[in-house]
C-alpha cells in the first residue's frame, strides 16, 4: 500500500481516449499493480519533478507581474504542460514523440529574431497542441488531458488545457483599434470575430493580417486571450491567402469548410508544414511583432530559404512595413 501511495504521489482527465493515452494509462496501471518497485529511483524521480514544478511560477505571482488573469492561467499551464511533457516523453508509450521532439529543438532554436524567428511561445504550443501522432492525432497536450485525473489537473487549470488542446493558429486582419489597446479582429474567411489585447503590446494598425493563436477568455466572454508575439503576414493580400486556400482544397462556404480549415492548420500532413513556414518565412521583426511574407506552399516566396526567388514581392512588403521599423 505505501507503495501504491509513493506512486501516486508522483503522478499527481478522463474522456474517450486515443491509442497513445490508452497505453499511457495502462503503463501507470502496470506501475501501480507491481509488487516489486524500485522506491528509491521512485523518491529520486519525485525529487526532480518537485524542483521542476517549483520552477513553475504561479498564477497569484503571474497577476502580481501584470498579466491579467486569464492569461495568468493559460502560462502557468502552458508551464506545468512542458514539466510534464519532459518526463511523459521518455516513458515507453511515447517512444514515437520522444523520437520527433528530440529533433525539433535543435532545427528551430527557439527564441527570438534575429536569433531565430520562432518564439519560445509559438514553439512550445505547437509542440505540445498541434504536433500530433497515430490515426486518432493525439497530441502530449491531449494525452495529458486524457490523464488529467491521475495528474490531478482539475478545474480551471483543465478548461485551460483542453482549450489549448481545442486551439489552433490563424489568419486574421484588424478591423479596429479600440481604446486601451484593444483590436477588434476578424478571421479571414470564417468572418469570426474577436477582441483581444495583446500581450506583447502590439501597436498595430486596420488592415494588418496577423497569424497567432486564440484562445477563450477564462473570466471575460467578450474578451479572448492570445499569448506571446504575434506574426503579421505581409506582402499578399487576403485574395493571394484565399488562392492559397482554396489550392488546398478549403474555399469560403464549401461543404465541411470550417473542419477542412481546422485540420489544415492544426492537424497539415507534415507536422512541421507550419512551423517550416514561419522559420523560413522571416522579413522583419520588433519587440512588439514578427513581420513574415510568403506562401507555405511555395518556397520561392519565403525570404530566408534557398529557393527563394519572389523579389519584387519581397520588395513591395519590406516597403510596407519599412515606417514602422524606424532603421
Amino acid at each position: 500500500m505505501r507503495q501504491r501511495q509513493e506512486i501516486q504521489k508522483v503522478l499527481h482527465g478522463g474522456s474517450l481516449m486515443g491509442k497513445i493515452s490508452n497505453r499511457f494509462r495502462n503503463f501507470f496501471n502496470d506501475q501501480l499493480s507491481q509488487k516489486v518497485i524500485d522506491i528509491d529511483a521512485l523518491r529520486r524521480g519525485k525529487d526532480l519533478a518537485s524542483e521542476n514544478m517549483n520552477s513553475i511560477a504561479s498564477v497569484e505571482k503571474l497577476v502580481a507581474d501584470g498579466r491579467c488573469p486569464s492569461e495568468a492561467v493559460y502560462l502557468n499551464m502552458q508551464n506545468l504542460t512542458s514539466v510534464l511533457l519532459e518526463g511523459l516523453i521518455m516513458l515507453p508509450p511515447a517512444n514515437s514523440m520522444y523520437r520527433f521532439f528530440s529533433k525539433q529543438e535543435s532545427l528551430y532554436e527557439p527564441g527570438y529574431p534575429p536569433h531565430s524567428p520562432i518564439t519560445n511561445s509559438y514553439y512550445n504550443l505547437w509542440l505540445q497542441f498541434d504536433a500530433a501522432f497515430g490515426d486518432d492525432q493525439e497530441t502530449i497536450g491531449s494525452c495529458i488531458l486524457d490523464m488529467a485525473d491521475l495528474l490531478q489537473i482539475n478545474g480551471i487549470q483543465k478548461t485551460a488545457l483542453k482549450n489549448f488542446c481545442d486551439s489552433r493558429m490563424g489568419i486574421y486582419e484588424v478591423a479596429k483599434v479600440n481604446a486601451d489597446s484593444i483590436f477588434s479582429i476578424r478571421e479571414l474567411f470564417t468572418d469570426r470575430r474577436f477582441e483581444v489585447k495583446f500581450d506583447s503590446h502590439f501597436s498595430g494598425q486596420v488592415g494588418d493580417i496577423l497569424y497567432f493563436r486564440i484562445l477563450p477568455n477564462l473570466f471575460d466572454d467578450t474578451m479572448s486571450t492570445t499569448l506571446g508575439v504575434p506574426y503579421q503576414l505581409v506582402g499578399y493580400s487576403e485574395k493571394a491567402w484565399g488562392s492559397y486556400f482554396k489550392n488546398q482544397g478549403i474555399e469560403a462556404g464549401a461543404e465541411n469548410f470550417g473542419q477542412k480549415l481546422f485540420n489544415h492548420m492544426k492537424y497539415p500532413r507534415d507536422k512541421n508544414y507550419w512551423i517550416e513556414f514561419t522559420f523560413w518565412a522571416y522579413l522583419q521583426h520588433r519587440s512588439d511583432v514578427i513581420y513574415l511574407t510568403g506562401l507555405p506552399d511555395d518556397k520561392t516566396t519565403q525570404p530566408a530559404h534557398d529557393h527563394f526567388r519572389a523579389h519584387l514581392q519581397y520588395s513591395m512588403a519590406f516597403r510596407k512595413i519599412a515606417s514602422r521599423l524606424h532603421l
